[in-house]
């Protein structure tokens, strides 16, 4: 949902209407429940998020194994370890974060492109 959440914002800023979502496959359970909340979130919305502007986007899933060694995948990966890194220690130098960070989607001026939780 978090992801969803800041990415929906971006897609309306760039007129954007329909979007495909590539996920990596984790398993036939865990699939089926990010399934579950993906459609849960793109038909009802959440606190942040009205089901009136999720319905805004015609948002489509797949999922893809690791394996497939995806370009799109293997770009998430390069920048999810800085980000994670940053979130468990923001005092340590990250020049990989650095260079991230301006990528951020900013909306009205606030960051939408990164949140904690919890």
């Amino acid at each position: 949902m978090f992801a969803l959440e800041r990415l929906t914002p971006l897609l309306e800023e760039k007129g954007q209407k329909h979007v495909q979502i590539i996920a990596e496959s984790r398993g036939v359970n865990e699939d089926n429940d990010f399934r579950q909340v993906f459609y849960r979130f793109v038909s009802q919305g959440n606190n942040y998020m009205t089901a009136e502007r999720a319905k805004g986007i015609e948002f489509r899933l797949s999922f893809c194994p690791k394996s497939a060694n995806l370009v799109g995948m293997q770009i998430a990966d390069l920048a999810a370890y800085p980000i994670g890194r940053h979130v468990i220690d923001s005092t340590k130098p990250n020049r990989s974060f650095d260079l991230i960070k301006p990528k951020f989607f900013r909306g009205t001026g606030q960051v939408y492109g990164l949140k904690v939780f919890p």
